[in-house]
């Protein structure tokens, strides 16, 4: 039997992403974004937090915290990198709140234009 080779999270739907895909984007994206490696003290203790946070707001919300938070982070001479963990201690609070109304938002808009696009269809039939 041969063993299946892991699929890249680029390959792969967001909704199918796990905690390991997560931080693998995370660290392309740091590096790409921030110009240097991506280091942490503990990959496991960030994953787990990585998990839990797509267990409670699910992938798309999780990729747009990375994303915001990483284009929000100021490197410093003493912090030219940041973390998950950092970023999930210090940034949650301020930038996942927006991140939710911005969804929520999104989400009445779409559903608004379903519901336009309905009614169009309804006169239409009459």
């Amino acid at each position: 039997m041969t063993k299946r080779k892991a699929t890249h999270y680029s390959e792969k739907p967001l909704v199918k992403w796990n905690a390991t895909d997560f931080g693998r984007y995370l660290e392309d994206e740091h590096e790409r974004v921030l110009g240097i490696p991506y280091v942490t003290r503990s990959i496991a203790a960030e994953r787990k937090l990585i998990k839990l946070m797509t267990e409670e707001y699910g992938p798309q919300t999780v990729k747009t915290f990375i994303d915001r938070f990483l284009a929000e982070y100021r490197p410093t001479a003493q912090y030219p990198g940041t973390t998950f963990f950092f970023a999930y201690s210090y940034v949650r609070e301020r930038l996942l709140p927006q991140i939710l109304a911005e969804q929520k938002r999104q989400e009445a808009q779409k559903q608004a234009e379903d519901n336009a696009m309905a009614t169009e269809e309804i006169e239409a039939w009459l």
